[in-house]
């Protein structure tokens, strides 16, 4: 994103982008709403309680879920307790327990 773009621009161009690759590339696209389905979820201080983790950043969740695509994971089956279990193995410093 260009520096100082608005919350509305920056909308405008994630949203374009997205309708491009449903157009050029739809697992490319499934793997997009599966991580940013999981990122919200995972910022959330409830659901983070409720799995016992800390707040992840955004490239830990994402070296999580590519992990898991990497392993073969299809990424309509990957969800928050995958990326968690995923997460607390790479990084066990995470977990609040």
């Amino acid at each position: 994103m260009p520096r100082g773009v608005t919350f509305e621009n920056a909308e405008k161009l994630i949203e374009g982008h997205r309708a491009a690759l449903d157009d050029t590339d739809s697992k490319r696209a499934d793997e997009w709403d599966a991580f940013e389905l999981v990122v919200g979820n995972l910022s959330d201080r409830e659901n983070r309680a409720d799995y016992g983790i800390k707040k992840p950043t955004l490239a830990a969740i994402r070296q999580a879920f590519d992990a898991l695509l990497a392993d073969g994971t299809a990424a309509e089956d990957i969800d928050d307790q995958l990326v968690v279990e995923k997460l607390l193995e790479l990084k066990p410093e995470l977990a609040t327990d």
